[in-house]
């Protein structure tokens, strides 16, 4: 997740569960262009928006299916972004399988985000995905049921280098 941060460099953690272990990894933060920091890694921040979501629009992914979804959230002048940090939300599956995102176009790749999901359960994992030129992904359920799917945009990598903060990476 990509959260805001205090004026004294502190995050908020909560739960409404009681007593809990949390851990934190630290990946980066965002710096105001013109600061200084280098010129890569150029991301527009979003509150993860919904782009996606086959329960609204009641069409769960069938066993197998290949699906074109556009996540294309911060297109610019110079086109639409380049990546996008995404949140993939699984859910409501009659049976376990995985979910394959690739950038629409590619062919099967290991680097390709694999995600796991089992039946009646549900997950929420962060991925980075490359877009086509058009902003979008694809998405391949290889499992042997339905699932729902929710894709939420936490960032997209603009192509305009006036706009966006820079994302600085740290070892978490």
């Amino acid at each position: 997740s990509i959260v805001p941060v205090g004026s004294d460099g502190t995050i908020a953690l909560t739960t409404d569960s009681g007593a809990t272990h949390v851990m934190v990894d630290l990946l980066g933060y965002f710096v105001t262009p013109g600061s200084g920091a280098p010129t890569e890694g150029r991301l527009l921040a979003h509150a993860n928006q919904v782009v996606y979501d086959t329960k609204v629009i009641n069409q769960p992914l069938q066993p197998g299916e290949k699906r074109v979804v556009d996540v294309a959230v911060g297109a610019t002048a110079d086109g639409p972004p380049a990546g996008a940090l995404l949140t993939v939300g699984l859910s409501g599956a009659d049976k376990g399988g995985r979910l394959l995102l690739r950038r629409t176009g590619d062919k099967q790749s290991p680097a390709a985000p694999s995600i796991a999901y089992q039946r009646g359960s549900a997950i929420s994992v962060p991925v980075i995905a490359a877009l086509d030129p058009e902003g979008r992904v694809t998405v391949v359920n290889t499992g042997k049921g339905v699932v729902d799917l929710t894709l939420a945009v936490q960032a997209s990598a603009v192509r305009t280098p006036e706009l966006g903060a820079l994302l600085i990476p740290v070892t978490p």
